[in-house]
């Protein structure tokens, strides 16, 4: 039962995403989640089994942290925002316990996979006819658009997880073994319909326009092809120095509106990056002049999101964000984690590590630069999801215990 409510979230919470659901679609995620942990606890007391590991004791320690800072700031607190951060976490805890094996996982994969279709492929028709349109910038006039998700960013972060995810599903199908010894091969329909997928993301994340984003992908895509083939790392690595300075006035028109800006006299360095600098300065200078029990404790679930509170800006960073709402022990609880997790990926055996070590650390290179995996609830459960993996291959070691 519990597969079956953890494959049909995996299917339905990238659909949830668009923004015609708006908060509907966040309700409805928390109602399934919170049906599926009531089947998992239920079958763990049949069976007296729920594996906790490391990774899950931070979790848990951090979700009780968010909790009491909740309760402790209150009125500056938003119930969402901690579902946001602590639901995803969770929902990291309870797949690893459902998912079994390997073949389990792929199934969940195939779910998310079809779930992230359905919004790509209508977005990416969407904006082939002109359609889906999120804004126009002011200096450059280049469209940003949005598709059917509620904004060009999460359009574009949505594309990228998929795209990702693509890349781990057929990672980890070819390391399936079969009874003879061999590995499992996808067949040619298999192939032409991921390849295509993959382009209807690409083309979806290209129109949003959302650097950030790229940047992710890009860390992915330089970490799984310095292990899996090098050649087409070297090749794009020779193609990208060439053509950059040779089409760098269509890329700066289309990527950077900010250095457009400053070239015809309207701002200067700081506005580089949508300015984040100033952001990340400027909080960090609130935060530090914080009392002591706010810099433990931080501001509050949610008080980043009320500028009037303390003159805080939108950090543009998760991590930042993190240390303003839940405090040093916060934020080192969730880097614990971080650590936590990286550890868990570097365990894995054979090859399959690598994707998940590109996944993790462009994740990471997201969330430093941009509101990302934990800012967006949908996003982030998508993400635990798939990162589960990790642990299935650990469950015998003896470093874990069964409660």
């Amino acid at each position: 039962m519990e597969l079956f409510l953890l494959t049909l979230s995996a299917l339905l919470r990238p659909i949830l995403n668009i923004e015609i659901l708006e908060d509907a679609g966040d309700i409805a995620a928390i109602g399934m989640f919170v049906l599926l942990c009531l089947a998992v606890l239920s079958n763990a007391a049949v069976r007296k089994e729920f594996r906790l590991a490391t990774t899950d004791l931070l979790i848990l320690a951090f979700c009780a942290w968010c909790l009491a800072v909740y309760v402790i700031y209150f009125d500056y607190a938003h119930v969402k925002e901690l579902a946001k951060i602590i639901f995803p976490l969770l929902t990291y805890t309870v797949a690893k316990n459902v998912i079994k094996d390997k073949s389990q996982y792929l199934g969940v994969l195939r779910a998310l996979i079809a779930g992230f279709a359905i919004p790509i492929v209508i977005s990416a028709v969407m904006i082939a006819q002109g359609k889906g349109l999120g804004s126009v910038n002011y200096w450059t006039s280049a469209p940003r658009y949005q598709g059917i998700f509620a904004g060009g960013h999460s359009l574009a972060h949505n594309t990228t997880l998929f795209l990702m995810t693509l890349i781990a599903f057929a990672t980890v199908m070819r390391a399936q073994p079969q009874g003879n010894g061999k590995t499992t091969e996808l067949r040619a329909a298999a192939k032409i319909i991921l390849f295509s997928l993959a382009g209807f993301s690409f083309y979806c994340l290209v129109m949003s326009r959302v650097r950030t984003a790229m940047v992710g992908l890009l860390v992915f895509l330089v970490i799984y092809l310095a292990v899996f083939n090098k050649r087409i790392l070297v090749l794009s690595g020779v193609v990208g120095i060439i053509g950059i300075p040779l089409y760098w006035p269509m890329i700066k028109n289309f990527l950077f509106p900010d250095i457009v800006m400053i070239e015809m006299g309207h701002g200067d360095i700081s506005a580089l990056g949508s300015g984040r600098l100033g952001f990340w300065v400027k909080n960090l200078e609130i935060f530090g002049s914080l009392q002591l029990d706010q810099q433990l404790a931080g501001i509050g679930i949610g008080a980043q999101k009320v500028r009037s509170v303390l003159g805080i800006w939108d950090s543009h960073n998760d991590y930042l964000d993190v240390l303003l709402q839940t405090g040093i022990v916060g934020f080192a609880l969730f880097a614990a984690l971080q650590v936590a997790l990286l550890r868990s990926i570097l365990r894995i055996p054979g090859s399959e590590r690598y994707v998940y070590l590109a996944l993790f650390t462009a994740v990471t290179a997201m969330n430093m630069v941009s509101n990302s995996y934990v800012s967006r609830f949908g996003l982030a459960q998508l993400y635990y999801i798939v990162l589960a993996y990790v642990e299935i291959r650990r469950r015998k070691e003896p470093t874990e215990s069964t409660s």
